[in-house]
């Protein structure tokens, strides 16, 4: 029986042949050549991103044909079967985080330094964010140049939320008995709902899933908080995210045993169990698109969203305000809360407190060895990692730059009040902490087991009791330490 990876590898096979065959019959126009730019993104920006390349094909006499590739295994796939292919057009690829070890020790990629002048490349290094770029790339070695960036932002509605704020007292005492359940002495000493959304922490979370869901709105009691709950990268790195939110590292999140990732498990069990997020989420899969969808919708109030998910929000209600629930001046933004145990100890104080820490999650152009003219597929590079094009793109999508001047300058880069908003967060986010998620080869089987382990204890079971959690986990970090080779190209 042909499996669904089967059929991938045949219909992406079959459409490598179809494009080449439109290159040959092309490479009769005198003075053009034909190349592939191999991306990740949704259809307005493949669209978008063809029309910016008539400047380089002006200046560079080659012709780039824009292509999109569904899942990271279809990458994997169109550079094996790029290997034998008669004409080798695919010149640049755009790299996940999680791909980028197994391509380069995989030798899929080409170094760049000997393409270019190697004291211009190290000196191009120097014009991105530092935590932007591949932790390996230097004068000798620099195989991938950063394109752009994912983070999260919180985004909520005021009018839910200016609810809570005018009962939350009549409310504390039962959300305190619940807690009860947990941590054996309900909410913190001085428990209140922060006024300042920079100032929220877990329980803040706790407490707004709670009322939220306890109180019908449009007739319809529902939990109106949630997060992805696909089995896929985004949600691994949201959850990774919630990770460093409580005081977790890179390290932390190869130990599911830490004190990060148990308070991390802990809490997601509450969540579900008491009925703070919706069911959907896991049920049906969501997405960050479909998150973006119910929070248009009004179905859920609070989420961790990227800007450029954070765009297509606030371009859905500015130009076409009759088809969604919510107006712009409903929507407001934040930092991330910051993590804190349920545990409490001396003073009725959570145990552990963390940060307002978000991962942070790059994508990369490569050369594939495959393409021979090596010089103009850096060219292609450079010019899409230029100053002009990742300016536009921000302007027009919502990505996160890379290079310095625009990751600090940002939000002057708009006009737009909530486009300013965004990257204004952005840049706050980026200064109170990120870090930069895990390029082992390993992560994305860590990743996998994560959700497993995620799905059994907090989804099926509804674990909360901690040392219930820590015994089931125990298993799983058993597969995780199966997997854990040294890797001499990897040393994070």
């Amino acid at each position: 029986m042909t499996t669904n990876r089967q059929k991938r590898v045949f219909l992406w096979g079959f459409w490598v042949w179809v494009v080449l065959g439109m290159f040959l019959t092309g490479c009769g126009k005198k003075g053009t050549q034909n190349l592939t730019l191999l991306v990740h993104a949704p259809k307005p920006y493949l669209l978008w991103l063809q029309t910016q390349l008539q400047d380089f094909t002006r200046t560079s006499k080659w012709k780039v044909q824009v292509q999109n590739y569904g899942q990271c295994d279809d990458l994997l796939d169109l550079l094996n079967l790029e290997k034998g292919a008669p004409q080798k057009t695919i010149a640049v690829v755009e790299i996940p985080m999680e791909l980028g070890s197994r391509l380069i020790s995989g030798g899929y990629l080409s170094n760049f330094n000997p393409i270019g002048d190697s004291r211009s490349v190290t000196h191009g290094l120097s014009a991105f964010e530092p935590r932007m770029l591949w932790p390996q790339a230097n004068r000798a070695r620099t195989y991938l140049l950063p394109d752009r960036a994912e983070l999260f932002l919180l985004a909520y509605l005021k009018t839910p939320l200016q609810d809570v704020e005018k009962n939350w007292e009549l409310y504390k005492r039962e959300f305190s008995f619940v807690m009860m359940k947990y941590n054996h002495w309900g909410v913190p000493a001085n428990f209140k709902l922060e006024a300042d959304p920079d100032k929220w922490n877990f329980y803040d979370l706790a407490f707004m899933g709670y009322y939220w869901a306890a109180r019908p709105y449009r007739k319809q009691l529902l939990p109106r908080i949630a997060h992805r709950g696909l089995p896929c990268a985004s949600t691994v790195n949201e959850l990774a995210s919630r990770v460093f939110e409580l005081g977790g590292t890179r390290q932390s999140l190869f130990n599911f045993l830490s004190d990060a990732n148990l308070d991390q498990f802990q809490w997601e069990g509450i969540f579900v169990k008491e009925g703070f997020y919706n069911a959907e989420m896991w049920e049906n899969n969501w997405t960050g698109a479909d998150l973006v969808s119910e929070f248009l919708h009004r179905t859920i109030f609070l989420s961790y969203f990227t800007p450029e998910e954070l765009f297509d929000i606030f371009k859905a209600i500015e130009t076409d305000s009759n088809r969604t629930d919510i107006r712009m001046p409903e929507v407001d933004l934040s930092l991330l809360p910051r993590g804190c145990s349920l545990e409490l100890g001396k003073g009725l104080r959570p145990v552990r407190t963390g940060k307002q820490e978000s991962g942070l999650y790059v994508w990369y152009w490569g050369i594939p060895k495959t393409f021979k003219n090596k010089k103009i597929a850096f060219k292609l590079i450079q010019f899409l990692s230029s100053d002009s094009l990742q300016s536009r793109a921000l302007r027009e999508f919502g990505r996160v730059p890379t290079r310095r001047r625009l990751v600090e300058n940002a939000e002057e880069l708009v006009r737009s009040p909530w486009k300013r908003t965004i990257f204004g967060l952005v840049r706050r986010q980026i200064r109170e902490g990120v870090q930069t998620l895990p390029i082992k080869k390993v992560w994305p089987q860590v990743g996998a087991i994560y959700m497993d382990a995620w799905g059994k204890i907090c989804v099926n079971e509804q674990l909360t009791n901690r040392t219930a959690i820590e015994n089931e986990l125990k298993p799983f970090q058993k597969d995780v330490q199966a997997i854990l080779v040294p890797d001499s190209t990897v040393h994070r």
